[in-house]
């Protein structure tokens, strides 16, 4: 089970994707995953007199429908495949929820009526981990969005780093690239290099950071798809892995999201090479012209 804490709505980086959907659809409960909000909506489908599968984003209890459109029939199939995968059918009669938690951890349930009559369904505490809510999300909102509901996603906010901090290893060496200082006017990107064998540094460079370099960065994030590395299960340390193997990234944006995730041995993605030499590739550049 997950630990749970109190959210401060005031203070809550991601309170305006939470007000999006409650305003937008009134949503209270919802299947949930950390960082985007966008979770926050409840689906279902009905089956029209004229043989239409209608999907909607809407609120509890089927009030103040937001979002609505025709979907194809195979839409359905689709779901199933991600109920076999996971095997949610082991679930099915589950109904154990703890009043009271944290938005991140309201309610979440899947029900699904077959047409021989069988029905499956489960209600459960939010897990912010659970991948099979996140992978059932996406597909029914890009299922929306080919059906022309862009609203069903928040307007794109403008993501501007405010620090970020990268460890890796190659060719038994162990890179650290960071940006260190109390305010952002201050800011220093620092690479150090130390040997793995004897734990020597072998390098330390500092450079002053500027916005554009940031803006920059962002840039290559967003070409080599960094916000897929997220993932909140973590490993020990970067000394506990075998064969030195060992990734860890972290950023921070002004409007609160994040991106973090470590990774050891036989964890590692396998288009991470490509990511790291267009990351490094683009803080050495910078790092060189200062």
């Amino acid at each position: 089970m997950p630990d749970y804490k109190i959210i401060d709505m005031e203070t809550w980086p991601r309170r305006t994707h939470w007000n999006y959907y409650r305003n937008l659809v009134k949503a209270q409960t919802s299947m949930t995953k950390k960082i985007d909000m966008t979770n926050f909506v409840k689906w279902c489908h009905e089956k029209k007199e004229n043989d239409e599968f209608v999907l909607n984003a809407t609120g509890p209890y089927g009030i103040d429908s937001a979002i609505s459109s025709v979907i194809p029939k195979e839409v359905l199939a689709g779901i199933q495949e991600i109920i076999d995968r996971y095997e949610l059918v082991k679930n099915n009669g589950l109904n154990k929820v703890t009043a009271g938690l944290a938005p991140e951890y309201a309610p979440m349930y899947l029900s699904a009526q077959y047409a021989f009559g069988e029905k499956l369904y489960f209600r459960e505490n939010g897990d912010p981990d659970s991948e099979w809510t996140l992978e059932i999300r996406d597909y029914l909102e890009k299922a929306l969005i080919e059906a022309g509901c862009d609203e069903v996603r928040p307007p794109e906010e403008e993501l501007i780093i405010s620090r970020f901090s990268l460890i890796f290893n190659i060719d038994e060496k162990n890179h650290y690239y960071a940006t260190l200082g109390k305010s952002k006017d201050e800011l220093t990107l620092t690479h150090t290099v130390y040997d793995m064998n004897t734990n020597e540094k072998l390098s330390d460079e500092k450079v002053m950071v500027t916005e554009d370099m940031l803006s920059g960065l962002q840039q290559v994030f967003e070409e080599y798809d960094f916000k897929s590395l997220h993932r909140m299960e973590s490993v020990k340390t970067n000394e506990d892995q075998p064969n030195g193997d060992f990734l860890e990234i972290y950023v921070d944006y002004e409007n609160g999201r994040q991106i973090y995730a470590q990774y050891g041995a036989d964890e590692i993605p396998e288009n991470w090479p490509e990511m790291r030499d267009a990351f490094v590739r683009y803080c050495d550049e910078y790092m060189e012209k200062k």
